[in-house]
């Protein structure tokens, strides 16, 4: 029996007959169409979320980060207060 993570679920789409040729004819060198497609989705769907939790820097901005990181600037007043206000309020 399946667990309630191991269920499956259906995806159903429409496509030109086209697209459907094509998928086809590149499932066959490799698998099934649905493996194929469910694959290739994934795939696609890792990378997209990777891409939006991926931080891309310039080569300045990326010295300018471990510059900072390694000689972090004194704390400027804003800091000092909420500082001494978060330490009234926790104890």
């Amino acid at each position: 029996m399946k667990t309630l993570n191991e269920r499956t679920s259906r995806l159903q789409m429409r496509v030109t007959q086209h697209r459907r040729d094509l998928l086809e004819r590149a499932a066959t060198l490799t698998r099934s169409l649905t493996q194929f497609v469910l694959d290739s989705a994934e795939q696609a769907a890792v990378r997209a979320i990777e891409e939006q939790h991926v931080l891309h820097l310039t080569k300045r901005d990326s010295d300018f980060f471990v510059a900072t990181m390694l000689n972090p600037p004194e704390p400027g007043e804003q800091l000092l207060k909420a500082a001494a206000r978060y330490r009234d309020t926790i104890g």
